[in-house]
């Protein structure tokens, strides 16, 4: 895939939920990683990884509370360039 290609917004949602399942099998990734698996470019995967953390589901109340959201660590991630799931809906 070409450089700095903005994925369109289906692509990037078939891209979220492909991951999720994916960090949660394999635990700590490299984004490196993600990007040979799923073909994309570094800096796709880290927009992504942006994207996720702030995705989740609403709760009962319809409004969204730390618990409804994913959340990575962001050290790990903006340090080494590693996407660890803290936390999954």
């Amino acid at each position: 895939m070409a450089k700095n290609v903005r994925l369109e917004a289906s692509d990037r949602v078939t891209y979220l939920m492909a991951f999720v399942p994916y960090l949660i099998d394999q635990g700590a990734t490299p984004v490196s990683q993600l990007a040979d698996h799923f073909g994309l470019e570094t800096s796709q995967v880290e927009e992504l990884v942006q994207l996720l953390a702030m995705s989740g589901v609403p709760g009962d109340n319809g409004y969204y509370q730390h618990q409804d959201l994913f959340d990575i660590n962001w050290d790990l991630f903006e340090e080494q360039k590693i996407v660890e799931l803290w936390q999954h809906v």
